[in-house]
């Protein structure tokens, strides 16, 4: 039974939508984890595909574990992750999603990792990244293109969200007070996690695979996703936001920006490439995006690093 007066109980965020084909696996995976003060909050945005009944399963089976909430409208990703973090009570928040799986002692390893570190409010781990219909191992988050990475908020500005979604456990009282910033519609979770820590705080990886990340074509990045030309701008906004509101990182801000700016070429296909490349060099110039302009011009626009 769950008690959130104890210092050890983890409430476990995920939301949902259209996820009927994953979602028992998903809420499975969580109650496997055997922790014994555990608050499994579900919030469904309007889905209609039965996600919402099979929801209303495991809530009936499980009493005194499930808090879930069920939208009648679509509200969108992040007013629905602001319902879900408003109904978590735990001394630890575990971000997941409903159509990804967690891996024994998940939970466990990263509440064991807090109490060891005292000062670190949020931890997170490795990934496997999947293939939904094959099962296929496609590779790891967290690997030689996106190392894992320790420290505190300057970590998170400079390099971007390193961190994979659901392999991030958060202290709870560390958390920003109004949750989600509802400004960044899509992409809403690094603008969270650098919210998080701004005010002090260490960022800690714990060196184990503790989740499976699935990989399909609603995926919110993934290239055919009508959600990721949003999530792109949210990344920019991000950016733009820290620059405005903590102008002692601006700089690290502005080549945080500059590097997303090179994902422009994600909105539009080729037609954007080279523009903003030259825009990502007059922000903040830096060898790779140059040494890309100028692959690009001399291959006639045919290679795009």
């Amino acid at each position: 039974m769950y008690d959130a007066s104890l210092p050890s109980a983890v409430s476990v965020l995920i939301l949902t939508y259209n996820a009927a084909e994953f979602i028992r696996e998903s809420l499975d995976s969580v109650l496997a984890q055997g922790y014994q003060n555990l608050q499994i909050v579900v919030s469904d945005d309007a889905s209609s595909d039965g996600t919402q009944g099979i929801i209303s399963e495991y809530f009936a089976r499980n009493p005194g574990v499930f808090t879930i909430n069920l939208n009648e409208r679509n509200v969108g990703i992040t007013r629905n992750a602001n319902i879900a973090l408003s109904l978590c009570s735990g001394a630890f928040v575990a971000f997941h999603a409903g159509d990804d799986v967690m891996l024994p002692g998940k939970i466990n390893e990263q509440v064991k990792y807090f109490y060891q570190n005292p000062d670190c409010v949020l931890c997170y781990h490795n990934l496997e990244i999947f293939e939904s219909t094959t099962g296929k191992v496609l590779g790891y988050y967290n690997g030689l293109k996106n190392p894992p990475r320790e420290g505190t908020v300057r970590e998170l500005i400079v390099h971007g969200c390193f961190v994979g979604g659901n392999a991030v456990m958060v202290r709870r009282a560390a958390l920003p007070s109004g949750g989600y910033n509802e400004v960044f519609p899509v992409a809403s979770d690094w603008q969270l996690w650098i919210s998080t820590t701004i005010n002090g705080g260490r960022i800690g990886y714990v060196n184990k695979v503790l989740a499976k990340y699935r990989r399909h074509s609603a995926n919110t990045t993934s290239a055919v996703s009508s959600l990721n030309r949003q999530a792109i701008l949210d990344a920019l906004n991000t950016s733009n936001w820290v620059a405005v509101n903590h102008p002692e990182y601006i700089f690290d801000a502005l080549r945080s920006y500059a590097i997303h700016l090179r994902l422009l070429r994600r909105l539009d296909g080729n037609k954007n490439y080279t523009r903003a490349l030259f825009a990502s060099i007059k922000v903040w110039p830096t060898i790779a995006a140059i040494g890309a302009l100028l692959i690009s011009i001399v291959t006639l626009g045919r290679k795009k690093p």
